[in-house]
Protein backbone atom coordinates (compact mmCIF):
# COMPACT_ATOMS: atom_id res chain seq x y z
CA UNK A 1 0.00 0.00 0.00
CA UNK A 2 1.28 3.29 -1.12
CA UNK A 3 -0.29 5.38 1.46
CA UNK A 4 -2.08 5.50 5.12
CA UNK A 5 -4.44 7.79 6.59
CA UNK A 6 -2.76 11.45 6.68
CA UNK A 7 -4.24 13.55 9.33
CA UNK A 8 -5.33 16.05 6.96
CA UNK A 9 -7.70 13.21 5.81
CA UNK A 10 -9.49 12.88 9.56
CA UNK A 11 -10.00 16.55 9.17
CA UNK A 12 -11.68 16.35 5.76
CA UNK A 13 -13.60 13.09 7.50
CA UNK A 14 -14.52 14.84 10.07
CA UNK A 15 -15.82 18.16 8.62
CA UNK A 16 -18.10 15.90 6.20
CA UNK A 17 -19.95 14.10 9.37
CA UNK A 18 -20.45 18.47 11.28
CA UNK A 19 -21.68 19.83 8.02
CA UNK A 20 -24.35 16.43 7.92
CA UNK A 21 -25.09 16.72 11.64
CA UNK A 22 -25.59 20.51 11.39
CA UNK A 23 -27.67 20.39 8.69
CA UNK A 24 -30.41 18.68 11.48
CA UNK A 25 -29.62 20.89 13.89
CA UNK A 26 -30.82 23.44 11.93
CA UNK A 27 -33.65 22.24 10.21
CA UNK A 28 -34.99 21.22 14.22
CA UNK A 29 -34.44 24.68 14.86
CA UNK A 30 -36.05 26.93 11.82
CA UNK A 31 -39.61 26.84 10.37
CA UNK A 32 -41.96 24.79 12.21
CA UNK A 33 -39.23 23.51 14.12
CA UNK A 34 -40.74 19.59 13.42
CA UNK A 35 -43.56 19.48 15.77
CA UNK A 36 -45.57 18.05 13.69
CA UNK A 37 -45.72 15.61 11.49
CA UNK A 38 -46.89 16.61 8.75
CA UNK A 39 -43.47 19.06 8.80
CA UNK A 40 -41.49 16.09 10.16
CA UNK A 41 -42.23 13.55 7.41
CA UNK A 42 -43.62 15.90 4.44
CA UNK A 43 -42.31 19.08 4.97
CA UNK A 44 -45.76 20.35 4.91
CA UNK A 45 -45.76 19.19 0.69
CA UNK A 46 -43.52 22.15 -0.30
CA UNK A 47 -40.38 20.75 -0.84
CA UNK A 48 -38.89 22.22 -4.68
CA UNK A 49 -38.53 19.71 -6.92
CA UNK A 50 -34.68 19.85 -7.67
CA UNK A 51 -33.19 19.03 -4.37
CA UNK A 52 -35.98 16.28 -3.82
CA UNK A 53 -35.02 14.68 -7.25
CA UNK A 54 -31.54 14.33 -6.28
CA UNK A 55 -32.14 12.52 -3.02
CA UNK A 56 -34.34 10.40 -4.49
CA UNK A 57 -31.30 9.63 -7.03
CA UNK A 58 -29.13 9.42 -4.11
CA UNK A 59 -31.38 7.37 -1.66
CA UNK A 60 -30.94 4.34 -3.95
CA UNK A 61 -27.57 4.52 -5.12
CA UNK A 62 -25.60 3.47 -1.97
CA UNK A 63 -22.20 3.00 -1.41
CA UNK A 64 -22.84 -0.82 -2.39
CA UNK A 65 -23.77 0.76 -6.02
CA UNK A 66 -20.43 2.61 -6.50
CA UNK A 67 -18.43 0.17 -4.89
CA UNK A 68 -19.94 -2.52 -6.73
CA UNK A 69 -20.38 -0.01 -10.17
CA UNK A 70 -16.48 0.23 -10.40
CA UNK A 71 -15.47 -3.22 -9.68
CA UNK A 72 -17.94 -4.44 -12.71
CA UNK A 73 -16.44 -2.14 -15.09
CA UNK A 74 -12.58 -3.35 -14.30
CA UNK A 75 -13.66 -7.13 -14.21
CA UNK A 76 -16.55 -7.23 -16.80
CA UNK A 77 -16.50 -4.27 -18.88
CA UNK A 78 -18.56 -0.98 -20.28
CA UNK A 79 -21.87 -2.97 -21.11
CA UNK A 80 -22.87 -2.64 -17.62
CA UNK A 81 -23.31 1.11 -18.09
CA UNK A 82 -26.70 -0.30 -19.60
CA UNK A 83 -27.95 -0.83 -16.15
CA UNK A 84 -28.55 3.07 -16.06
CA UNK A 85 -30.83 3.27 -18.76
CA UNK A 86 -32.70 0.26 -16.89
CA UNK A 87 -33.14 2.44 -14.01
CA UNK A 88 -34.00 5.50 -16.53
CA UNK A 89 -37.13 3.48 -17.72
CA UNK A 90 -38.20 2.85 -14.67
CA UNK A 91 -38.17 6.37 -13.50
CA UNK A 92 -39.95 7.44 -16.69
CA UNK A 93 -42.65 4.03 -15.87
CA UNK A 94 -43.06 6.01 -12.44
CA UNK A 95 -43.40 9.42 -13.91
CA UNK A 96 -46.02 7.87 -16.62
CA UNK A 97 -47.99 5.44 -14.61
CA UNK A 98 -47.79 5.54 -10.24
CA UNK A 99 -47.39 9.77 -10.11
CA UNK A 100 -50.48 10.79 -11.56
CA UNK A 101 -52.08 7.45 -9.57
CA UNK A 102 -51.20 8.20 -5.91
CA UNK A 103 -50.22 12.27 -5.98
CA UNK A 104 -53.81 13.37 -6.18
CA UNK A 105 -54.32 10.69 -2.86
CA UNK A 106 -51.99 13.27 -0.96
CA UNK A 107 -50.16 9.81 0.80
CA UNK A 108 -48.04 10.07 4.06
CA UNK A 109 -47.71 6.08 3.62
CA UNK A 110 -47.53 4.01 0.47
CA UNK A 111 -49.66 1.31 1.80
CA UNK A 112 -52.51 3.77 2.67
CA UNK A 113 -53.41 2.91 -1.10
CA UNK A 114 -53.89 -0.75 -0.75
CA UNK A 115 -55.80 0.21 2.20
CA UNK A 116 -58.13 2.20 0.06
CA UNK A 117 -58.31 -0.29 -3.27
CA UNK A 118 -58.43 -3.81 -1.33
CA UNK A 119 -60.70 -2.01 1.56
CA UNK A 120 -58.53 -4.50 3.90
CA UNK A 121 -56.33 -3.38 6.51
CA UNK A 122 -54.91 -6.60 6.61
CA UNK A 123 -53.43 -6.22 2.82
CA UNK A 124 -52.17 -3.04 4.25
CA UNK A 125 -50.37 -3.71 7.18
CA UNK A 126 -49.22 -6.69 5.74
CA UNK A 127 -47.74 -5.22 3.17
CA UNK A 128 -46.28 -2.89 5.29
CA UNK A 129 -44.69 -5.89 7.38
CA UNK A 130 -42.87 -6.92 4.04
CA UNK A 131 -41.49 -3.42 3.29
CA UNK A 132 -40.12 -2.85 6.83
CA UNK A 133 -38.70 -6.01 7.30
CA UNK A 134 -37.09 -5.80 3.81
CA UNK A 135 -35.74 -2.22 4.12
CA UNK A 136 -34.48 -2.54 7.75
CA UNK A 137 -32.76 -5.67 6.49
CA UNK A 138 -31.20 -3.46 3.44
CA UNK A 139 -30.20 -0.43 5.95
CA UNK A 140 -28.07 -3.29 7.43
CA UNK A 141 -26.31 -3.97 4.74
CA UNK A 142 -26.22 -0.95 3.68
CA UNK A 143 -23.91 -0.50 6.75
CA UNK A 144 -22.09 -3.76 6.74
CA UNK A 145 -21.12 -4.07 2.77
CA UNK A 146 -19.28 -1.07 2.46
CA UNK A 147 -17.14 -1.48 6.36
CA UNK A 148 -15.45 -4.67 5.39
CA UNK A 149 -14.07 -3.27 1.62
CA UNK A 150 -12.80 0.36 3.48
CA UNK A 151 -11.72 -1.83 6.74
CA UNK A 152 -9.80 -3.65 4.39
CA UNK A 153 -8.09 -0.79 2.69
CA UNK A 154 -8.67 1.95 4.47
CA UNK A 155 -8.01 0.52 8.55
CA UNK A 156 -11.28 1.32 9.78
CA UNK A 157 -12.53 -1.30 11.90
CA UNK A 158 -16.10 -2.48 10.68
CA UNK A 159 -17.58 -1.90 13.74
CA UNK A 160 -16.48 2.20 13.64
CA UNK A 161 -18.15 2.41 10.20
CA UNK A 162 -21.21 0.90 11.62
CA UNK A 163 -21.69 2.99 14.36
CA UNK A 164 -20.58 6.40 12.70
CA UNK A 165 -23.04 5.67 9.64
CA UNK A 166 -25.78 4.53 12.23
CA UNK A 167 -25.36 7.50 14.82
CA UNK A 168 -25.00 10.17 12.33
CA UNK A 169 -28.04 9.39 10.39
CA UNK A 170 -30.10 8.53 13.07
CA UNK A 171 -28.91 12.03 14.24
CA UNK A 172 -29.80 14.21 11.76
CA UNK A 173 -33.03 12.55 10.62
CA UNK A 174 -34.02 12.49 14.45
CA UNK A 175 -33.69 16.04 14.42
CA UNK A 176 -34.32 17.95 10.91
CA UNK A 177 -37.30 14.79 9.93
CA UNK A 178 -37.33 14.70 5.69
CA UNK A 179 -36.16 18.33 5.43
CA UNK A 180 -32.88 17.65 7.02
CA UNK A 181 -33.00 14.09 4.63
CA UNK A 182 -33.22 16.12 1.49
CA UNK A 183 -30.44 18.92 2.31
CA UNK A 184 -28.09 16.23 3.27
CA UNK A 185 -28.55 14.05 0.35
CA UNK A 186 -27.83 17.09 -1.66
CA UNK A 187 -24.72 17.73 0.34
CA UNK A 188 -23.71 14.25 -0.14
CA UNK A 189 -24.36 13.83 -3.65
CA UNK A 190 -21.98 16.88 -4.32
CA UNK A 191 -19.09 14.88 -2.20
CA UNK A 192 -19.73 12.04 -3.96
CA UNK A 193 -19.47 13.58 -7.26
CA UNK A 194 -16.30 15.58 -6.20
CA UNK A 195 -15.05 12.60 -4.88
CA UNK A 196 -15.61 10.78 -7.94
CA UNK A 197 -14.09 13.89 -10.47
CA UNK A 198 -10.93 13.76 -8.57
CA UNK A 199 -11.02 10.06 -9.05
CA UNK A 200 -11.49 10.15 -12.78
CA UNK A 201 -9.16 12.98 -13.58
CA UNK A 202 -6.02 11.77 -11.34
CA UNK A 203 -6.46 8.76 -12.87
CA UNK A 204 -6.54 9.78 -16.60
CA UNK A 205 -3.36 11.94 -15.55
CA UNK A 206 -1.42 9.49 -14.63
CA UNK A 207 -2.17 6.93 -17.54
CA UNK A 208 -1.62 10.02 -20.06
CA UNK A 209 -4.84 11.10 -20.34
CA UNK A 210 -8.46 10.14 -21.31
CA UNK A 211 -7.71 9.15 -25.01
CA UNK A 212 -4.96 6.88 -23.67
CA UNK A 213 -7.70 5.49 -20.72
CA UNK A 214 -10.22 4.02 -23.43
CA UNK A 215 -6.92 2.87 -25.68
CA UNK A 216 -5.56 0.83 -22.78
CA UNK A 217 -9.25 -0.12 -22.31
CA UNK A 218 -9.73 -1.53 -25.99
CA UNK A 219 -7.09 -3.40 -25.56
CA UNK A 220 -8.13 -5.18 -22.27
CA UNK A 221 -11.38 -6.29 -24.14
CA UNK A 222 -13.31 -3.66 -21.56
CA UNK A 223 -15.01 -1.53 -24.29
CA UNK A 224 -17.38 -4.00 -25.13
CA UNK A 225 -21.03 -3.36 -27.67
CA UNK A 226 -24.39 -4.03 -27.15
CA UNK A 227 -24.89 -7.90 -26.53
CA UNK A 228 -28.75 -8.51 -28.10
CA UNK A 229 -28.46 -11.55 -27.45
CA UNK A 230 -31.96 -13.53 -25.74
CA UNK A 231 -30.04 -16.30 -24.38
CA UNK A 232 -31.02 -15.70 -20.84
CA UNK A 233 -27.95 -17.49 -19.29
CA UNK A 234 -25.66 -14.88 -20.57
CA UNK A 235 -24.16 -12.56 -17.94
CA UNK A 236 -25.23 -9.23 -19.42
CA UNK A 237 -27.66 -8.53 -22.51
CA UNK A 238 -29.33 -5.48 -23.77
CA UNK A 239 -32.14 -6.53 -22.80
CA UNK A 240 -31.50 -7.75 -18.77
CA UNK A 241 -30.06 -4.74 -18.16
CA UNK A 242 -32.76 -2.35 -19.34
CA UNK A 243 -36.50 -4.37 -18.78
CA UNK A 244 -34.70 -6.51 -16.30
CA UNK A 245 -33.13 -3.98 -14.31
CA UNK A 246 -36.10 -1.28 -15.16
CA UNK A 247 -38.54 -3.62 -13.64
CA UNK A 248 -37.05 -4.34 -10.27
CA UNK A 249 -36.39 -0.41 -10.18
CA UNK A 250 -40.06 0.41 -10.95
CA UNK A 251 -41.16 -0.41 -7.02
CA UNK A 252 -37.94 1.71 -5.83
CA UNK A 253 -39.28 4.70 -7.73
CA UNK A 254 -42.58 4.22 -8.15
CA UNK A 255 -44.28 2.86 -5.16
CA UNK A 256 -41.89 1.93 -2.37
CA UNK A 257 -42.25 4.42 0.45
CA UNK A 258 -39.24 6.77 0.02
CA UNK A 259 -40.20 7.10 -3.56
CA UNK A 260 -43.77 8.17 -2.58
CA UNK A 261 -42.77 9.93 0.39
CA UNK A 262 -40.73 12.26 -1.56
CA UNK A 263 -42.69 12.79 -4.62
CA UNK A 264 -45.65 13.51 -1.99
CA UNK A 265 -44.30 16.07 -0.36
CA UNK A 266 -43.75 18.59 -4.02
CA UNK A 267 -46.60 21.14 -3.81
CA UNK A 268 -48.13 20.01 -7.14
CA UNK A 269 -48.63 17.26 -9.66
CA UNK A 270 -46.31 19.07 -12.17
CA UNK A 271 -43.33 19.61 -9.08
CA UNK A 272 -44.18 15.26 -8.58
CA UNK A 273 -43.62 14.54 -12.23
CA UNK A 274 -40.64 17.14 -12.88
CA UNK A 275 -38.94 15.49 -9.58
CA UNK A 276 -39.34 11.82 -11.19
CA UNK A 277 -38.21 13.15 -14.63
CA UNK A 278 -35.06 14.86 -13.55
CA UNK A 279 -33.90 11.48 -11.73
CA UNK A 280 -33.08 10.08 -15.31
CA UNK A 281 -30.36 12.14 -16.35
CA UNK A 282 -29.11 12.68 -13.34
CA UNK A 283 -28.70 8.42 -12.70
CA UNK A 284 -27.37 8.27 -16.11
CA UNK A 285 -24.56 11.02 -14.95
CA UNK A 286 -23.50 9.25 -12.20
CA UNK A 287 -23.85 6.14 -13.72
CA UNK A 288 -21.51 7.26 -16.26
CA UNK A 289 -19.01 8.41 -14.39
CA UNK A 290 -18.86 5.53 -11.90
CA UNK A 291 -17.82 3.80 -15.31
CA UNK A 292 -15.23 5.73 -16.21
CA UNK A 293 -13.94 5.90 -13.06
CA UNK A 294 -13.84 1.77 -13.17
CA UNK A 295 -12.17 1.74 -16.64
CA UNK A 296 -9.56 4.52 -15.47
CA UNK A 297 -8.67 2.08 -12.96
CA UNK A 298 -8.53 -1.14 -15.10
CA UNK A 299 -6.47 1.02 -17.44
CA UNK A 300 -4.32 2.35 -14.72
CA UNK A 301 -3.05 -1.16 -13.36
CA UNK A 302 -3.40 -2.34 -17.33
CA UNK A 303 -0.40 0.34 -18.30
CA UNK A 304 1.80 0.00 -15.20
CA UNK A 305 1.16 -4.70 -15.64
CA UNK A 306 0.18 -5.02 -12.06
CA UNK A 307 -3.54 -6.47 -11.22
CA UNK A 308 -3.93 -6.18 -7.36
CA UNK A 309 -6.22 -9.15 -7.79
CA UNK A 310 -3.96 -10.94 -9.14
CA UNK A 311 -0.71 -9.76 -6.98
CA UNK A 312 -3.05 -10.58 -3.42
CA UNK A 313 -3.31 -6.63 -2.19
CA UNK A 314 -7.08 -7.45 -3.06
CA UNK A 315 -8.92 -10.35 -1.98
CA UNK A 316 -12.07 -9.00 -3.09
CA UNK A 317 -12.92 -7.18 -6.15
CA UNK A 318 -15.13 -4.50 -4.63
CA UNK A 319 -12.41 -3.21 -2.73
CA UNK A 320 -10.23 -2.01 -6.04
CA UNK A 321 -11.77 1.16 -5.96
CA UNK A 322 -10.60 1.96 -2.31
CA UNK A 323 -7.47 0.27 -3.03
CA UNK A 324 -6.70 2.73 -6.05
CA UNK A 325 -7.68 5.63 -4.31
CA UNK A 326 -5.08 4.92 -1.36
CA UNK A 327 -2.54 3.41 -3.91
CA UNK A 328 -2.80 5.78 -6.32
CA UNK A 329 -4.30 9.06 -5.17
CA UNK A 330 -2.41 8.70 -1.51
CA UNK A 331 -2.04 13.17 -1.58
CA UNK A 332 -3.49 14.49 1.88
CA UNK A 333 -6.72 14.69 2.31
CA UNK A 334 -7.68 12.95 -1.37
CA UNK A 335 -8.67 9.73 0.60
CA UNK A 336 -10.71 11.68 3.63
CA UNK A 337 -12.82 12.74 0.27
CA UNK A 338 -13.23 9.57 -1.00
CA UNK A 339 -14.07 8.31 2.88
CA UNK A 340 -16.48 10.98 2.99
CA UNK A 341 -18.17 10.05 -1.02
CA UNK A 342 -18.60 6.42 0.34
CA UNK A 343 -19.91 7.79 3.78
CA UNK A 344 -22.05 9.96 1.44
CA UNK A 345 -23.58 7.24 -0.75
CA UNK A 346 -23.89 5.06 2.49
CA UNK A 347 -25.88 8.04 4.59
CA UNK A 348 -28.32 8.95 2.11
CA UNK A 349 -29.37 5.48 2.03
CA UNK A 350 -29.71 4.92 5.37
CA UNK A 351 -31.10 8.24 6.67
CA UNK A 352 -34.02 8.11 3.45
CA UNK A 353 -34.88 4.50 5.01
CA UNK A 354 -35.39 5.76 8.65
CA UNK A 355 -37.27 8.35 7.80
CA UNK A 356 -39.71 6.69 5.78
CA UNK A 357 -39.67 3.64 8.27
CA UNK A 358 -40.78 5.72 10.72
CA UNK A 359 -43.81 7.07 8.56
CA UNK A 360 -44.95 3.61 7.64
CA UNK A 361 -45.23 2.82 11.70
CA UNK A 362 -46.86 5.63 12.26
CA UNK A 363 -49.63 5.93 9.92
CA UNK A 364 -50.13 2.07 9.13
CA UNK A 365 -50.10 1.16 12.41
CA UNK A 366 -50.06 3.41 15.16
CA UNK A 367 -52.03 6.35 14.31
CA UNK A 368 -55.37 4.78 14.43
CA UNK A 369 -54.55 3.23 18.29
CA UNK A 370 -53.83 6.95 19.68
CA UNK A 371 -56.61 8.93 17.91
CA UNK A 372 -56.75 11.57 20.20
CA UNK A 373 -53.05 11.76 20.29
CA UNK A 374 -51.77 15.70 19.78
CA UNK A 375 -49.32 16.95 16.97
CA UNK A 376 -46.54 17.30 19.07
CA UNK A 377 -46.78 14.03 20.80
CA UNK A 378 -47.30 12.13 17.28
CA UNK A 379 -44.15 14.13 16.03
CA UNK A 380 -42.35 12.98 19.11
CA UNK A 381 -43.60 9.02 18.66
CA UNK A 382 -42.28 9.42 15.21
CA UNK A 383 -38.79 10.53 15.84
CA UNK A 384 -38.74 7.99 18.52
CA UNK A 385 -39.34 5.51 15.64
CA UNK A 386 -36.30 6.81 13.82
CA UNK A 387 -34.11 5.95 16.92
CA UNK A 388 -35.36 2.07 17.35
CA UNK A 389 -35.05 1.81 13.71
CA UNK A 390 -31.67 3.33 13.97
CA UNK A 391 -30.84 0.76 16.53
CA UNK A 392 -32.36 -2.09 14.38
CA UNK A 393 -30.13 -1.33 11.47
CA UNK A 394 -27.32 -1.04 13.01
CA UNK A 395 -28.04 -5.06 14.88
CA UNK A 396 -28.73 -5.71 11.30
CA UNK A 397 -25.30 -5.08 10.36
CA UNK A 398 -23.93 -7.01 13.19
CA UNK A 399 -25.82 -9.97 12.34
CA UNK A 400 -24.89 -9.85 8.55
CA UNK A 401 -21.31 -10.41 9.38
CA UNK A 402 -22.68 -14.31 10.81
CA UNK A 403 -24.62 -14.61 7.39
CA UNK A 404 -22.74 -17.04 5.42
CA UNK A 405 -22.77 -16.73 1.57
CA UNK A 406 -22.80 -13.54 -0.61
CA UNK A 407 -25.32 -11.08 1.66
CA UNK A 408 -25.95 -9.33 -1.17
CA UNK A 409 -28.04 -11.93 -2.56
CA UNK A 410 -30.04 -12.12 0.15
CA UNK A 411 -30.79 -9.37 0.30
CA UNK A 412 -31.71 -8.91 -3.62
CA UNK A 413 -33.92 -11.79 -2.59
CA UNK A 414 -36.03 -10.05 0.22
CA UNK A 415 -36.15 -6.87 -1.12
CA UNK A 416 -37.20 -8.08 -4.25
CA UNK A 417 -39.95 -10.74 -3.32
CA UNK A 418 -41.30 -7.93 -0.95
CA UNK A 419 -40.98 -4.93 -4.10
CA UNK A 420 -42.81 -7.21 -6.20
CA UNK A 421 -45.32 -8.20 -4.26
CA UNK A 422 -46.31 -4.21 -3.64
CA UNK A 423 -46.06 -3.71 -7.14
CA UNK A 424 -48.58 -6.40 -7.87
CA UNK A 425 -50.92 -5.15 -5.26
CA UNK A 426 -50.30 -1.49 -6.68
CA UNK A 427 -50.78 -2.18 -10.42
CA UNK A 428 -52.44 -5.59 -11.25
CA UNK A 429 -51.10 -7.13 -14.08
CA UNK A 430 -48.17 -5.22 -14.66
CA UNK A 431 -47.21 -5.95 -11.18
CA UNK A 432 -47.58 -9.43 -12.03
CA UNK A 433 -45.32 -9.88 -14.72
CA UNK A 434 -42.94 -7.93 -12.36
CA UNK A 435 -42.77 -10.70 -9.86
CA UNK A 436 -42.26 -13.10 -12.42
CA UNK A 437 -39.11 -11.45 -13.85
CA UNK A 438 -38.12 -10.64 -10.43
CA UNK A 439 -38.04 -14.70 -9.75
CA UNK A 440 -36.75 -15.31 -12.99
CA UNK A 441 -33.74 -12.76 -12.59
CA UNK A 442 -32.99 -14.42 -9.03
CA UNK A 443 -33.08 -18.04 -10.38
CA UNK A 444 -30.63 -16.86 -12.82
CA UNK A 445 -28.48 -14.82 -10.89
CA UNK A 446 -27.79 -17.33 -8.51
CA UNK A 447 -26.82 -19.62 -11.84
CA UNK A 448 -24.11 -17.20 -13.07
CA UNK A 449 -23.05 -16.51 -9.48
CA UNK A 450 -22.23 -20.25 -9.67
CA UNK A 451 -20.52 -20.36 -13.20
CA UNK A 452 -18.79 -17.37 -12.10
CA UNK A 453 -18.18 -16.37 -8.35
CA UNK A 454 -15.61 -13.51 -8.47
CA UNK A 455 -18.10 -11.50 -10.20
CA UNK A 456 -18.77 -9.68 -6.99
CA UNK A 457 -21.40 -6.98 -6.30
CA UNK A 458 -23.71 -6.25 -9.35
Amino acid sequence: MASTFHWADYIVFSAFIVVSLAIGVFYSCTGGKQKTNSEYLLADRKLHFLPTSLSLMVTFTSCITILGFTAEMYTGGSQFWLYCVGVSLAALAAERIFIPLLYPLHLTSTYEYLDRRFKSKVVRQSSMLMGTIAFVFLEGVVMYAPSIALEAVTGLPTWASIFIMSAAATFYTTLGGIKAVIWTDVFQFLIMLIGMIIALAMGCIRVGGFSNMWELCQKGGRIQSFDFDFNPLTRHTFWGLTIGIGTTWVYLYGVSQPGVQRFSATPSLRDARLTMLLVAPVVCAIYALSALVGLTVFAYYSHIQCDPMASGAVTNVNQIFPYFVMDVLGFPGVPGIFLAAMFSAALSTISSGLNSLAANIWEDFLKERFPHTTPARATNITKGMVIVFGILSSVMAFIAMMIPGQILQVTLALVGAAGGSIVGCNSGWMGRVGVLTLACRWRLHNQIHETHPSSGVN
